[in-house]
């Protein structure tokens, strides 16, 4: 998010267009990397409170079972 802040913050010789389009992608991508890992922290804590095995990342590839 900090890029996107500092993309609209600063006077960068960038097309206005282009730098309003890359910080509101920066920006997004801070929201939803916040997002996933509340979400992890989440589903870590509720398996640790029942005793049951830690949870995979989300957003991690899944191996295939034999």
């Amino acid at each position: 998010m900090a890029a996107g802040v500092a993309l609209e913050a600063l006077d960068l010789p960038i097309q206005g267009a282009m730098r309003s389009a890359a910080a509101i992608t920066f920006v997004a991508l801070g929201l939803c990397s916040a997002g996933q890992a509340w979400i992890g922290w989440s589903r870590t804590e509720r398996a640790l409170r029942a005793s049951r095995p830690l949870p995979a990342p989300i957003l991690a590839p899944s191996s295939p079972q034999a």
